[in-house]
């Protein structure tokens, strides 16, 4: 008996988001133009399921290619054109990827109008790495737009395009994936039949894996352990990788992603994104796969750790929740007893499973497809019991046409024989050995540390960076009003925040510096301030002297450009406490400071940033 497993595939996004700007450039965008995959590799694509974009390589990066625009209002704008002909869609992987906060990047054809979704700072991760959706054309430009502000801070390098191809039954086939692609008898979830799973949908999220071979999609599922810690953990099909090089970094989540109404809609809806994981554990015999995402959840994306019962017993009722064929979020049902099909499964990459290794189920209501592979069966306590790995089903018929075989969990559970190859260790680490664990919510367990940078007189300090590391790592620059926030933060974690700005040795200062530093030296106004007296140590010598004013004035004049000092810049804490403020020198100034976020908020982080040489405060950094 021969199974055909489910294949993960492609999609293309078509939304309609225009960018702020497109080919009203006055400049001339240049074109790179990339070779499409041979024939041969084509077809040899088409034989090795689930591919349907292959990779091309290269090397672009926006300090090398394409052409740099400033705009009147002084932000800064960066276009290339891609191509490579005969593609039905191409998608851009970064392995070099920064966008500050305010900057948008786009992907767009001029010729049909086909936008992807606007990027923005929320797009980074840890590390650094990202692949685009897919844009439905051989050619599009890509967009930086850098405002003013955060000039020169991006970081933009692609290593790989990926080219979709045609396939030779269906020329449009990469259309056929996506956005209200699937068939019509799939039941949305937000429609009144998913009403009871409105806690549970929360877990389902799209996977797009980023192999060396090419690009494909599944469906997973967030899933609770009994630290109830929020551990990350994404449970999916072996097989939806299975004979290729998983590139795991570049590795791609969409959560959220469904209607807001149980209605057609047009407009593609808003979703969140995650990039990159590890693996944790897999099997072929049973088929699962256990990552963890690579960063902790935000709270804003609301997500669910779906809870799961491990017990030996089959459901007589369940609900598949999936992605099919890369589609929003549907909900389906298979209200006929489940059997534990007590027979080997030669499935059709010559793949056999021992028997007594899957659930045997026939759908009533939605049904699967391609894309749904990995999608978790949950019973009628709403557990999760197993994950989608394959079947029969060509069209929206029911009953034994459309007949799914689910790898069990209790067979997941512990019939590997390392940690590599189950799920005991990740799901039970404090090796409590319970038989069934009910789900977690994410919202509500994340805070924000926040706070201002001022200048020595208390003036508010713009476009200074400030950068994050601990349980989640980040950057971002102070507004206009020197104000700074980082949210989404796991509590109970211990984080350091960092400033720094890197900025000419002239920067903030004038005349009336160099005038009221020698004031303070003729004691006729000094100084008050640790921080005052800070900056005027040009030399970091100790002291403030004559020789200060001179390095001042050469710097002023353009004789010299720097006071041959490690940093221009010192950032304290507003609240820091000198044993001599008068005598600030003795102090021990670190790079970096650390903050413990037990509660919810911590929103007094602020600093004072010390510009060598700007005593009177001038630099705001607007």
């Amino acid at each position: 008996m021969n199974f055909r497993y489910l294949p993960v595939s492609v999609f293309f996004f078509l939304t309609i988001i225009q960018p702020a700007y497109s080919q009203n450039s006055p400049k001339q965008i240049p074109q790179i133009q990339l070779k499409a995959p041979d024939k041969e590799a084509i077809l040899d694509a088409m034989d090795r399921e689930p591919l349907i974009a292959l990779p091309i390589p290269a090397d672009i990066s926006s300090d090398k290619n394409g052409v740099w625009e400033e705009l009147p209002n002084g932000d800064r704008l960066w276009q290339l054109e891609i191509t490579s002909q005969g593609a039905i869609g191409l998608a851009l992987l970064f392995d070099d990827f920064y966008l500050p906060e305010g900057a948008t990047l786009s992907f767009f054809n001029q010729r049909t109008g086909d936008y992807l979704k606007e990027m923005d700072h929320t797009w980074n991760n840890t590390s650094a790495k990202l692949i685009t959706d897919f844009l439905t054309a051989d050619k599009g430009v890509l967009q930086y737009r850098e405002p003013q502000r955060v000039a020169g801070q991006g970081k933009l390098h692609i290593f790989r395009v990926d080219y979709a191809f045609k396939s030779p039954e269906d020329p449009r086939i990469a259309l056929n994936f996506g956005f209200d692609a699937s068939w019509p008898c799939q039941i949305d979830v937000r429609c009144p039949q998913g009403d009871d799973w409105a806690t549970e949908k929360q877990g389902i999220c799209r996977v797009m894996m980023v192999l060396e071979e090419g690009t494909g999609f599944c469906s997973g599922n967030l899933l609770n352990n009994t630290a109830k810690d929020g551990t990350p953990y994404v449970l999916t099909g072996f097989h939806c990788q299975d004979g290729y090089t998983p590139l795991y970094d570049m590795w791609r989540f969409d959560f959220n992603y469904e209607k807001n109404e149980c209605a057609a809609i047009e407009t593609e809806p808003v979703y969140n994104v995650m990039t990159g994981c590890n693996f944790r554990a897999g099997r072929r015999e049973s088929d699962f796969l256990l990552l963890e995402i690579s960063d902790p959840i935000p709270a804003r994306f609301n997500v669910y750790f779906n809870g799961w019962d491990r017990s030996a017993f089959a459901p007589t009722s369940a609900v598949n929740i999936h992605h099919p064929v890369g589609d929003v979020k549907k909900i389906s049902f298979l209200n006929y007893p489940a059997r534990i099909f007590n027979l080997p499964i030669k499935w059709d990459n010559d793949v056999t499973t021992p028997a007594g290794y899957h659930f045997e189920m026939d759908y009533n209501e939605g049904t699967f497809q391609l894309g749904s592979s990995g999608s978790s069966l949950f019973n009628d306590r709403h557990l999760v019991i197993g994950q989608l790995h394959g079947g029969f089903q060509d069209s929206c018929v029911f009953g034994e046409s459309a007949r799914a075989y689910f790898a069990r969990l209790a067979v997941s559970w512990d019939a590997g024989d390392s940690s590599s190859t189950r799920l005991m260790e990740w799901l039970d680490p404090l090796g409590t050995d319970p038989d069934t664990l009910h789900g977690l919510a994410l919202s509500g367990v994340s805070g924000t540390i926040a706070g201002n940078v001022y200048s020595v007189t208390g003036q508010p300090v713009g476009g200074i960076m400030v950068s994050l590391s601990g349980a989640v790592s980040g950057t971002t620059i102070t507004d206009t009003e020197g104000h700074f926030q980082f949210a989404d933060l796991p509590l109970n974690s211990t984080y350091e925040v960092q400033l720094q700005r890197e900025g000419p040795a002239i920067e903030g200062m004038d005349v009336i510096d160099v005038l009221d530093v020698i004031r303070h030296i003729q004691s006729s106004k000094p100084f008050t301030s640790p921080a005052q007296l800070l900056a005027a140590d040009v030399d970091n010598s100790g002291d403030i002297s004559v020789i200060d004013v001179l390095k001042m004035q050469k710097v002023l004049l353009s004789l010299e450009t720097t006071f041959n000092i490690p940093n221009n810049w010192t950032f304290i804490p507003t609240n820091m406490e000198f044993a001599n403020p008068t005598n600030p020198y003795s102090e021990t100034i670190t790079s970096s400071y650390s903050y413990t976020l037990e509660s919810q908020a911590i929103t007094d982080a602020s600093f004072i940033a010390i510009k060598e040489g700007d005593v009177n405060g001038s630099f705001s950094g607007n």
